[in-house]
């Protein structure tokens, strides 16, 4: 359809294209002389077929555009040729697909294994949202503890009601048996800035439980009530009103955070740092190797050591009077749960004079009970764990059945060796290493997998690894260097941590 062109500037166009086009004639006519020299008239010839061609072409065009105008005489707006470009570019085109072949066989469900296997991972019967909550049969419950939860949001002067800011995110919430942000509405540079956050190494909970059973120290654990409601928050964030608790008269305000909430991508960060400062307040210096391992001599052979793991915490010492005196002060900062001497933290079991064992049997069983596996026959064959878990997380994103055939297979080597526990204590100070490597074992990539492991106090295990090389080598004696330099990283970083916590 012709609606923005008229008759005399085509014919200016088309008289400006002619004398383009003579004038690349003649070029062209140029350059084919010098090219051939001998045959001037086949040249001309040539060109002059090509300038007949083009100019009957461009005659076609003119003819064809007259014959439009003349049933079609208007003439249309820059603004309405513009809306015309507009309509015409946003019409889609309709493609017919083949229709798609949709099985007709009844789905037969496993009689192995629960049809609900993957709803296990998520699905707990639990409400996700207010509405949700009351409408289950358990309603003055969730009730009951949301208006606790709201209670504690206003002891701890978490948020104010102000008045709504044009142009700024309201972020929602929703509650889980709590008050949650909805965190992954933030805007990365205006919401929040750092978000890392450390926790304790596992590697260091064992060292300072070797450093337990050797010196037989008493250990006792604290668990943090709403943690992250306690850090301060450094940037303005807005909130809607909870749902079901809304102030009567002032729906049209908003709250404005004053303290992290739990769902807030800097709120484990902030936790930290208040945490942090509130141990340095104290007296108490963290080490240079771990940022959660917190240390403070108190006196001459007396000193006590805390490790945090998010809001759960150990505390070691000698005198268990300053033990209850650090929590004291703990629980006039904090709203903490008194859990007592040690015993849920890495299933430890039992302890006698200078030794304790680690045991993760009920874990073992309850993931049996989880996956509907307790009547699988175990295996005893030797499987080194930490080879298999790094062999399986490469198939995570796109897991196939003979790796789930596989997993299977761990799971009953673990319900073989379920009684096994690690025993720390009963032996001489000392930390020795071993390592090893193979040969390219990883055949996809051809890199080759190092493994080391420490024993300290007793000969059990205090840390250990095995994952693939991030280069190729090409020698048995690359590959050698490759996991002995990793191996002595570890080491130098344990004798640091010893050295830091007076071993």
């Amino acid at each position: 359809m012709w609606c923005s062109l008229k008759i005399k500037p085509l014919k200016i166009l088309i008289k400006k294209l002619k004398l383009i086009w003579e004038i690349e004639v003649w070029w062209s006519l140029i350059r084919m002389m010098e090219m051939r020299p001998y045959q001037p008239l086949t040249c001309l010839i040539g060109l002059l077929n090509l300038e007949f061609v083009m100019i009957l072409s461009l005659m076609m065009l003119s003819n064809g555009i007259d014959q439009v105008m003349k049933k079609r005489k208007f003439t249309v707006s820059i603004e309405e040729s513009k809306q015309a470009a507009r309509d015409l570019s946003s019409v889609e085109r309709v493609e017919t697909k083949p229709a798609v072949r949709v099985s007709t066989r009844a789905r037969v469900p496993s009689s192995r294994y629960s049809p609900h296997e993957y709803v296990l991972f998520t699905d707990e019967g639990e409400p996700i949202c207010y509405q949700d909550a009351i409408m289950m049969e358990e309603k003055l419950e969730w009730i009951s503890a949301m208006e606790d939860e709201i209670n504690s949001l206003m002891k701890n002067n978490t948020y104010i009601l102000v008045d709504t800011i044009h142009n700024r995110k309201i972020l929602k919430n929703r509650y889980k048996a709590r008050l949650v942000g909805k965190g992954y509405e933030q805007k990365e540079g205006i919401d929040f800035e750092e978000i890392f956050s450390p926790v304790v190494k596992i590697t260091s909970i064992r060292v300072v439980l070797r450093f337990v059973a050797l010196y037989d120290l008493e250990i006792e654990q604290l668990d943090v009530k709403t943690a992250f409601l306690h850090g301060d928050l450094e940037e303005v964030i807005f909130m809607e009103q909870p749902e079901g608790f809304v102030v009567e008269g002032k729906e049209h305000m908003v709250s404005r955070l004053k303290k992290c909430l739990y769902g807030l991508k800097q709120a484990p960060r902030q936790w930290y740092k208040k945490f942090e400062m509130f141990m340095v307040e104290y007296s108490f210096g963290r080490t240079a190797t771990d940022p959660c391992v917190f240390i403070k001599e108190v006196s001459s052979g007396d000193f006590i050591v805390l490790l945090l793991y998010v809001d759960d915490m150990l505390i070691v010492g000698k005198n268990i009077g300053t033990i209850n005196e650090l929590k004291r002060r703990l629980s006039t900062a904090f709203e903490m749960k008194d859990l007592g001497r040690a015993k849920n933290i890495l299933g430890m079991e039992d302890r006698k004079q200078q030794i304790l064992w680690l045991s993760q049997k009920k874990y073992i069983l309850k993931v049996f009970t989880r996956f509907n596996m307790e009547s699988s026959k175990p295996v005893s064959c030797p499987l080194d764990l930490a080879y298999s878990i790094g062999l399986f997380s490469r198939f995570l994103s796109r897991p196939r059945k003979e790796n789930w055939e596989a997993v299977k297979w761990v799971f009953r080597y673990l319900k073989g060796t379920s009684d096994v526990s690690i025993c720390f204590g009963g032996g001489e100070a000392a930390l020795i290493g071993f390592t090893d490597a193979d040969m390219a074992g990883d055949l996809d990539m051809k890199r080759s997998t190092f493994r080391y492991l420490f024993t300290f106090a007793g000969g059990a295990l205090t840390s250990w690894q095995s994952r693939l090389q991030k280069c190729v080598a090409l020698t048995t004696t690359e590959v050698e260097y490759i996991a002995v330099t990793k191996c002595c990283k570890e080491l130098l970083w344990l004798k640091k941590l010893f050295r830091e916590l007076g071993i």
